[in-house]
């Protein structure tokens, strides 16, 4: 069994800030198999958690 990894980034709380960056993070991580993805927001700053498998 794989072992479970997760990836924590920080982004701008505006959407329109935070989506460029966010879609730049996954395609330079692209190589990574994401199980899926958690949202916070954290002191005015969105936290997007990932987490995959090795």
């Amino acid at each position: 069994m794989n072992e479970m990894k997760c990836k924590c980034v920080e982004f701008p709380l505006k959407a329109s800030k935070a989506e460029p960056r966010i879609n730049e993070w996954l395609e330079n991580n692209s190589n990574l198999n994401i199980k899926f993805i958690s949202q916070a927001v954290v002191n005015g700053i969105r936290r997007v958690c990932y987490y995959y498998e090795d």
